[in-house]
């Protein structure tokens, strides 16, 4: 910590009563430059604001002129047609040739080509005359009776333009609107610009006049040099047309068509195209022939009136900031003087603690300002913190690590707990059956008979086979971690059993050296084979690389009530022996060793209050010292249960008796020795065969294997007989191949009757039947 043995909180309080000096000072020119930042920032936005809503009425002020200016066109070129519409009824020749047209139509006779001729020929002189690019001449039906230039044959003389919104409009005399009116018609894929007046004599209307202008570039090029801005043609919101590039693309607004054509001055829209902002307002032109209006648009850029205004403010803006950088590096540099040098070093210092490691620099901030001295405190503080909340996580992890292991472990020992127990089952089924007819046959045999030793030597083997089933068993089944009394010399023998087939086939030595006696621990049995078993397997990898005489001894010592556990080799030795219990810790190559056993072994170790040590020996290998406390002397160590030898036993009194066996051998061996008895069995091959033999007669004792193939179970049996038996269920003795199983031992706990674990002798049979006699007898 700092040398200044004064408390942070009266360091923090005196900060407070002491004047702020340099800080302060620092502080007010920041906010000074702040405030001189924000004050020119927020006068540029306001004036931008006012120049952009005095722009957009410049320009809307310039659209309604020309909008006005572009109904003055519409105005007089409706005045045009009205006065050629006139001087067309005014005509002798084509009033006459009309009216005669008009009166032969109604008769069933042809039509006079002669009369269409010079209808024809006064409509090509008015289309000369007015220079426009489309003229035609209808009845008062809508058929065309003239056009110029010729149209398509499917819109010629005889077609009908009736359906036609604008000409319905022109021709029906009901509507009391019926006026000139200017529309859109597509030619052939062009469009027209079109104005369309009756042609009335002596006040009834005998045809219309339709006069248009090809909408092309030309007619864009002259709206946009009459009306002094940029113009787009809109039809039911699509765009035909535009005097700007791009504006095609471009989807009109609705209110852009929906202007009444007696409407004065509409609100400009603002609409963006090509990125730029533009105010327009719509002419009306009618509609087309489907009646979709169509409309005149009159844009001007917004984006072009405010550029120069625009590159003031930002040659304003550029000069205030430059002034106020100027400014606020001058401030700044003041500051830095101050502040900003010693904040640099405590920063310095961060970094270098950062990259070190090491929390337990402190920095010296003697001479420096107040808040460079409680901020050191704090940051003190903080790595204090953080030691202490580093240990906690290490050691949250290392435990965590521990229980994660420990699962994994256990889920492997469960999968193999479960291929084992049915391994186990065939196995112990056979080799009860040689064990037993081994048993049958030695009581036949003399002593010293030759067939007896060789029947002696087979009993050996088949308990050693039986033996190793069952350490097999234990390692595979993981139990709930309750200590109990431990015998630690038939441990190591049981654990050495484990892997002496394979030191033994791979050339080297495993020797167990107790100590004369017995040593009684209080453990768990499994956890302290899975500390002996990890050492062994150790020292089996390193040995297989030596290459004379490779051996691991294995020694006890009981003294000052500890006993210890040497298991010494004569191999390479350890590369750092003070970190073979580290996590994740090993030599071994990539997939061959995760770092864990002998940590995993450690904590095993400890959690039953012992030491575990490793060393390198002088004259060459590693070494494991493994201490742990002695168990009460005078208690005998917890094993599974064994029959007794007959001895001086009460007879067995039992006369009759069920066996239930799905392997014929066993079953028959075990018949066998009821009837050396002189009881008479009855042998069932299944749970459905026991029952029906159940239903028929009651026997003295039911013997039945737990474990059986399809139908009814040795459990399932037990069930049925207490439900439907109830008497019978004290005269159970079961027989089973894996006691260690943790389903098979809660059954056989909570049944609470006698057991025998496959194979078993014959005067272990008759003794748990003796075993069972008086409850037979209160039967």
């Amino acid at each position: 910590m700092t040398d200044d043995p004064t408390p942070i909180g009266q360091a923090a309080s005196g900060a407070r009563l002491m004047p702020r000096g340099k800080s302060l000072s620092g502080q007010l020119i920041v906010f000074g430059t702040l405030v001189t930042l924000v004050a020119v920032a927020s006068s540029i936005v306001m004036l931008s604001v006012l120049l952009r809503r005095q722009a957009r009425a410049h320009v809307v002020e310039l659209l309604a002129q020309n909008q006005r200016n572009a109904r003055d066109l519409q105005q007089r070129s409706l005045q045009e047609l009205l006065w050629i519409s006139s001087m067309m009824s005014e005509s002798p020749t084509l009033r006459a040739a009309m009216d005669t047209y008009r009166s032969e139509s109604s008769t069933s006779g042809p039509r006079r080509a002669d009369l269409l001729a010079t209808v024809g020929t006064e409509v090509e002189r008015i289309r000369r005359l007015m220079g426009k690019d489309l003229v035609i001449v209808t009845d008062e039906r809508g058929m065309i009776l003239a056009s110029s230039p010729a149209l398509d044959p499917g819109i010629g003389a005889g077609s009908s333009l009736a359906n036609r919104s604008w000409m319905h409009r022109v021709l029906d005399p009901g509507d009391p609107e019926a006026r000139p009116v200017f529309g859109l018609m597509d030619l052939g894929g062009v469009q027209f610009h079109l104005g369309c007046v009756p042609i009335a004599m002596q006040g009834f209307v005998i045809g219309s006049l339709t006069l248009g202008d090809r909408i092309d570039s030309a007619w864009f090029a002259d709206l946009h040099a009459s009306l002094r801005s940029d113009v787009a043609l809109v039809l039911g919101g699509r765009v035909l047309g535009s005097t700007l590039k791009g504006a095609e693309s471009w989807t009109a607004p609705a209110a852009a068509t929906e202007q009444g054509e007696g409407a004065e001055t509409p609100p400009a829209d603002l609409i963006s195209i090509g990125g730029a902002e533009y105010l327009a307002v719509s002419v009306p032109l009618g509609p087309d022939g489907q009646g979709s209006p169509a409309a005149l648009l009159l844009l001007r850029s917004l984006s072009s009136a405010l550029e120069p205004m625009q590159r003031s403010l930002l040659a304003a803006l550029v000069s205030c900031g430059a002034i106020t950088v100027t400014l606020a590096g001058v401030a700044a540099w003041r500051i830095s003087r101050s502040i900003l040098i010693p904040l640099e070093r405590f920063v310095s210092f961060i970094r270098s603690v950062a990259t070190t490691h090491d929390a337990s620099r402190r920095f010296d901030y003697r001479g420096l300002t107040t808040e460079i001295r409680i901020l050191n405190e704090a940051f003190s503080d903080l790595l204090a913190s953080l030691q202490a909340r580093e240990r906690e996580i290490l050691l949250h992890q290392r435990e965590e690590l521990m229980r994660v292991e420990r699962l994994k472990e256990s889920e492997k020992l469960a999968s193999l707990g479960r291929m084992l127990s049915g391994a186990a089952h065939e196995i112990n089924n056979p080799l009860t059956a040689v064990l037993g007819y081994v048993d049958l046959s030695l009581t036949s045999t003399q002593p010293g008979d030759a067939l007896r030793d060789r029947l002696e030597k087979a009993r050996r083997e088949a308990q050693r086979i039986s033996a190793l089933v069952r350490n097999l068993l234990k390692v595979a089944h993981r139990d709930t971690g309750e200590r109990t009394l431990v015998d630690l010399h038939q441990l190591l023998k049981e654990t050495v059993a484990l892997r002496h087939h394979d030191y033994t086939a791979a050339g080297i030595g495993i020797h167990l050296e107790p100590q004369d006696g017995t040593i009684v621990l209080h453990a768990n049995e499994l956890e302290l084979q899975q500390v002996f078993l990890n050492v062994i397997n150790n020292a089996f990898d390193v040995l297989k690389e030596v290459q004379v005489e490779p051996a691991l001894t294995i020694r006890t010592v009981l003294a000052h009530g500890q006993a210890t556990v040497i298991m010494a080799d004569n191999g390479p030795g350890m590369k750092d022996p003070r970190k073979v219990f580290d996590h994740f810790y090993t030599t071994k190559d990539i997939g061959k060793g995760t770092g864990l056993g002998l940590s995993i072994t450690h904590a095993i170790v400890q959690n039953h209050g012992g030491t575990i040590t490793a060393h390198n020996r002088l004259e060459g290998g590693a070494c494991f010292t493994i201490v742990l406390p002695e168990g009460a002397r005078e208690e005998a160590p917890t094993a599974r249960p064994r029959v007794e030898s007959p001895g001086t036993r009460a007879p067995l009194q039992v006369t009759s008796a069920l066996i239930v066996e799905d392997e014929p051998s066993v079953l028959e061996y075990q018949m066998e020795i009821l009837r050396s008895l002189g009881v008479a069995p009855v042998g069932a091959r299944s749970g459905d065969e026991a029952i029906e033999w159940l239903r028929r007669r009651e026997f003295q004792v039911i013997v039945s294997d737990l474990r059986m193939p399809g139908g009814i179970s040795g459990e399932e049996l037990y069930q049925w007989v207490v439900d439907n038996l109830p008497s019978l269920a004290s005269r159970f003795v079961f027989v089973t191949g894996d006691s260690a199983s943790e389903t098979t031992r809660a059954f056989l706990e909570r049944a609470g009757r006698p057991y025998l674990m496959k194979p078993f002798a014959v005067e272990d049979y008759v003794q748990v039947l003796r075993e069972s006699q008086p409850t037979v007898s209160a039967a």
